[in-house]
């Protein structure tokens, strides 16, 4: 049994299926810390992408920005590099930082690829994550047809465009 810790940055590109925010694509960024333990070892590095679901069991307002914060994960993975390889792993997801607060919990099933030479034959895994939210928030009937088009055509590129506003830091020196 080998313990290994990780850390690394993660994007989301998150699509929500009310009437007011659905139809457009939000993109979460930041970055995570875990910790793994089973029959595992190596030296590897990989790409990966995720499917998740997600549910909201809180009173509060379900809308993109509640979505961002802090994450906590555990799950298990297995995953084989001889040279190049993948693997799979499966979590169950907190988006309140705890278990038993209401707020957003959800599944994943990730996939990657890499290069290396690792094995992990079936682990656990705890992981931390802290995300914000890229776009502006916006209802989706009040988003232009060009936006629409742009942020269904890259995701990415159409946050970067027209970026939440709470998150751009302002430098005094500039004005």
């Amino acid at each position: 049994m080998e313990q290994e810790q990780n850390a690394g940055l993660e994007a989301s590109v998150v699509q929500f299926t009310d009437k007011t925010y659905g139809g457009y694509n939000y993109v979460y960024a930041g970055g995570h810390l875990g910790s793994s333990g089973g029959n595992q070892g190596g030296l590897s590095g990989s790409v990966g992408a995720s499917l998740f679901v997600a549910y909201n069991n809180s009173i509060r307002d379900i809308d993109p920005v509640s979505f961002e914060g802090k994450t906590i994960s555990k799950g298990g993975s297995i995953d084989v590099k001889v040279i190049a390889g993948g693997g799979i792993n499966a979590n169950r997801f907190s988006g309140t930082g705890n278990w038993t607060d209401p707020g957003w919990y959800g599944y994943s099933l990730d996939g990657s690829i890499g290069v290396g030479g690792a094995a992990n034959l079936g682990s656990g895994n705890l992981s931390v994550s802290k995300t914000y939210l890229l776009n502006q928030m916006k209802p989706t009937a009040q988003r232009g047809i060009l936006d629409r088009i742009s942020n269904a055509g890259s995701p990415i590129v159409s946050a970067l465009k027209n970026p939440n506003p709470r998150n751009i830091y302002h430098a005094p020196q500039f004005d």
